[in-house]
């Protein structure tokens, strides 16, 4: 089954600004398994190895998600990638359809490439959205 991205705030899935004529599909997430930490680690001059006092602070990570776009003509995946583009405007809130109680909060701050693959009107985009620690 094939995971889908939703926005928390009104439980809209990505692929409904898909336009007439076009398809969006999710083929890959990339997510921590464990968000990062780091440690507060402190080295002593005149003793061995170093002190772990424990405590530490979250660090922003990343999510990436590959799609694809498919459609009978180019316009028309033009047109949908304009959608997602114009969806994907400032930090959002979302989750994906197979952790749904897991929620992100993050932002896209890098173009989105698209990539033709041939043959037929077909491309691909990954999408990496730099996530909040506190998420």
């Amino acid at each position: 089954m094939a995971t889908t991205l939703y926005w928390s705030s009104a439980n809209t899935d990505i692929t409904s600004v898909a336009t007439t004529g076009t398809k969006i599909i999710i083929s890959n997430v990339y997510r921590p398994l464990k968000k990062p930490f780091t440690r507060h680690k402190v080295e002593i001059p005149g003793r061995t190895g170093s002190w772990d006092f424990g405590g530490g602070v979250q660090r922003d990570f990343n999510v990436s998600v590959d799609l694809t776009i498919t459609a009978a003509k180019t316009t028309q995946i033009m047109a949908c990638a304009n959608a997602i583009d114009t969806l994907l405007v400032g930090k959002k809130d979302f989750y994906f359809s197979d952790s749904s109680s897991m929620a992100y909060t993050g932002q896209i701050f890098s173009g989105i490439d698209l990539t033709p693959e041939l043959p037929g009107n077909v491309v691909r985009a990954t999408l990496i959205f730099e996530c909040a620690a506190s998420t």
